[in-house]
């Protein structure tokens, strides 16, 4: 290729990343912030006033059975995320992979640290409404409200593990 040749190849490749850039509309380029990339996602609600209600189960498994609840929108790219593509920590939500290094009596210790029910007289308050295996709520000694979830028998860890990991998470 002579020397002519590569300088317009040269001048066209670079006209033609000009006209890529200039043909994108402002809101499809990337903005960073000073603060970039967020790494906790800031509270815009408040939701301290929120009341429990009971959900019928039988209302509940006949519409996501025969109603089409929800939006059904496929190929769309997940919310919330920062301008890295990751998700930031939030009031729902705690990124513990690669955060820090788990010493080998934290992994044996698991992801509680509290020291769990108060010894003596528990008192149980309601059964368990909704779900497939056995449970409760009840109150400690000291009157602090715990849910007791028990697993299906042949299936051990698979109700009250997802549980541990929600509750270990913190706020």
């Amino acid at each position: 290729m002579t020397t002519h040749h590569r300088l317009v190849v040269t001048l066209l490749f670079a006209a033609a990343a000009v006209c890529v850039q200039t043909a994108m509309p402002d809101g499809a380029t990337q903005k960073f912030y000073s603060d970039d990339p967020l790494q906790r996602e800031p509270e815009t609600q408040d939701a301290s006033k929120v009341q429990s209600w009971d959900i019928d189960l039988f209302w509940d498994l006949g519409e996501n059975l025969l109603a089409n609840p929800g939006l059904r929108t496929p190929i769309v790219k997940a919310g919330d995320v920062n301008t890295v593509d990751e998700i930031p920590n939030s009031s729902w939500f705690t990124n513990r992979i690669g955060t820090a290094r788990l010493s080998i009596p934290e992994a044996v210790r698991g992801p509680l640290t509290g020291d769990g029910p108060a010894p003596g007289t528990w008192s149980v308050i309601r059964p368990k409404q909704a779900g497939f295996a056995p449970g409760f709520t009840m109150l400690d000694a000291k009157g602090e409200t715990w849910f007791v979830s028990f697993d299906a028998n042949g299936f051990p860890e698979a109700a009250t593990g997802a549980v541990l990991i929600q509750e270990a998470t913190p706020t």
